[in-house]
């Protein structure tokens, strides 16, 4: 379990534990702060180092940040484009070596990258001037819905290219969307109240428990094999 806080991460696996306690799975919780390159760089490189094989690696980390706001690192880009985008993209691209297959270890690694339908309508206008990623590193004219959306396009475009690069023999990479959930802290930073109703009225409508939710990354990277490569699910795959 990859990790920003070592203590709540911790916390979660002592309750796995207790709830499987006659498994022979071994949890180990390590730190990853994808508001960090250096953190990323180092997560996957103790992978390469302590592991002798990844076989699937479910990348899940996600926000949406409401304010704008900067990472403290770095080109110290904004937020939500450093995690949902940047920081994915470079831990799929450090964790593959790990996860080819081996002469001690055949079979395709899985790599599956959490997304949203959220990503679906959106278009990217390129700037007259400057990169797309200037643009969205501004603070003028910032949405935090939006660049939710914008950052999930990203990464499903960025799978898109990464399955272009890599075979399937080696390791199926996919992302997957487990549609809006119930039950989570996601709009924990919401902070007006109308906002607050309309997501507790919708999530409690049409929302999926976590339990299915999680069902829908076991299906995506257990069960779906290398006809997902480069494509997005949720119980199908949809594009």
């Amino acid at each position: 379990m990859g990790v920003r806080s070592l203590e709540k991460g911790e916390a979660a696996a002592t309750d796995l534990r207790a709830e499987f306690p006659r498994t022979k799975t071994k949890i180990e919780v390590w730190e990853l702060d994808m508001a960090s390159f250096r953190s990323v760089q180092a997560f996957a490189a103790r992978c390469e180092r302590e592991l002798d094989r990844l076989h699937v690696a479910v990348l899940n980390a996600g926000l949406s940040k409401i304010k704008f706001e900067r990472v403290e690192e770095g080109a110290q880009h904004e937020m939500t484009i450093q995690v949902n985008y940047l920081s994915t993209a470079l831990l799929a691209i450090l964790l593959l070596p790990t996860m080819k297959p081996t002469a001690s270890s055949p079979g395709h690694g899985r790599l599956s990258i959490v997304n949203s339908e959220a990503a679906l309508p959106v278009k990217l206008d390129m700037p007259d001037t400057g990169s797309l990623l200037d643009t969205l590193d501004q603070r003028k004219g910032y949405n935090g819905l939006s660049q939710y959306s914008k950052s999930k396009l990203l990464i499903m475009m960025f799978v898109a290219r990464l399955a272009d690069t890599i075979s399937a023999n080696d390791v199926v990479v996919n992302c997957t969307d487990p549609g809006t959930t119930k039950g989570t802290a996601f709009f924990r930073e919401v902070d007006s109240w109308a906002m607050k109703q309309a997501l507790a009225i919708i999530q409690g409508t049409i929302g999926r428990t976590t339990t299915d939710g999680a069902r829908v990354y076991v299906h995506s990277a257990q069960v779906l094999g290398k006809e997902s490569h480069g494509s997005y699910t949720d119980w199908i795959i949809r594009s």
